[in-house]
């Protein structure tokens, strides 16, 4: 007898349509490559985490460069602010009668004993002062890192509000270079600060040398904190400054849109700004008029040229 056609198609070894089959599962051609590529991912991740703790460390030594030997406990004006744990150091430098103050953040290659003549330009104005050190600095124990700055930012900041008595709003937040970091993170983080003043400072410390964002991270990233800010921001910045071009002060003054004006100050350079924008008329009289709201104590006389003080330049 003919075999029926069930017993037919169950001895057909020819390859079957879809409909009547499925195919048997057959190795891909492209499974060694995802292999290959999967393990290269891999790799390259990890090659990613490595050289960025690297550039991390690399980063770090390059924004810091603490004074030595450190100053002596005898530094006028010398307080120690926070926990004795973590203690930091800072110079007190009251204005009579002053109901405002000044929070003054320096450069990277100073210390407290480079600031009293930038701190008494601001008692001149009728603003008491308070500068601090980072970690690593002076009187400051530990190592300097973008979250120690941070930490001992808040420090000084508690203590202009908890010890001295000023209220967030009566408080000027004033960073100069480096210190424009830490200046920008508390006045993001207390949005009721009076006011933000920022001496030759960058989008971000990263990008003094590229340019552009190329690690995964972002040193004091000012450009995009400043527009998380609520108070007026004003950024003074030399027109001769080789060291942070201007057109970082250009761009972090335009990031806080109607509340930010920038200041060019003419032929300053980035150690000699701060006492220029001070002796220089058109440059003086903007910011004695952005600091009026916030200083109700009479100014004390003031010299023409304030004397400039020697210190090496703050990248």
């Amino acid at each position: 007898m003919k075999p029926d056609d069930t017993e037919r198609r169950s001895r057909d070894t020819r390859p079957q349509p879809a409909w009547r089959g499925a195919h048997p599962a057959t190795p891909s051609k492209a499974a060694p490559f995802l292999r290959f590529a999967r393990r290269a991912a891999v790799d390259l991740a990890v090659l990613y985490a490595a050289a960025s703790g690297v550039g991390c460390a690399i980063v770090n030594a390059a924004m810091f460069h603490p004074p030595r030997p450190p100053y002596g406990t005898d530094l006028p004006g010398l307080v120690a602010m926070g926990p004795p744990e973590a203690p930091v150091a800072g110079v007190w430098s009251p204005a009579p009668g002053a109901t405002r103050a000044v929070l003054f953040s320096h450069g990277n290659a100073e210390d407290l004993r480079y600031v009293r003549d930038r701190l008494s330009l601001f008692n001149r104005l009728g603003f008491a002062a308070l500068a601090w050190d980072y970690p690593g600095y002076g009187r400051t124990p530990g190592k300097p890192s973008e979250r120690a700055v941070y930490a001992a930012a808040k420090t000084a900041f508690r203590h202009l509000v908890e010890e001295r008595g000023f209220a967030p709003s009566n408080i000027v937040v004033c960073g100069y270079s480096i210190g424009s970091g830490p200046a920008c993170y508390l006045a993001e983080k207390h949005p009721d600060v009076g006011a933000l003043l920022l001496v030759a400072p960058f989008k971000s410390a990263v990008r003094v040398v590229t340019r552009v964002r190329i690690l995964p991270f972002d040193p004091f990233p000012n450009l995009a904190r400043v527009p998380r800010t609520r108070c007026p921001v004003l950024v003074l910045h030399g027109t001769a400054d080789t060291i942070i071009p201007s057109w970082h002060g250009e761009a972090v003054a335009a990031a806080a849109g109607g509340r930010g004006r920038f200041v060019p100050v003419p032929g300053a350079t980035h150690v000699s700004v701060f006492h220029a924008a001070f002796a220089d008329p058109g440059t003086a009289a903007i910011l004695r008029a952005f600091l009026a709201p916030y200083a109700e104590a009479k100014p004390h006389a003031e010299s023409a040229e304030p004397p400039l003080v020697g210190h090496p330049p703050t990248p």
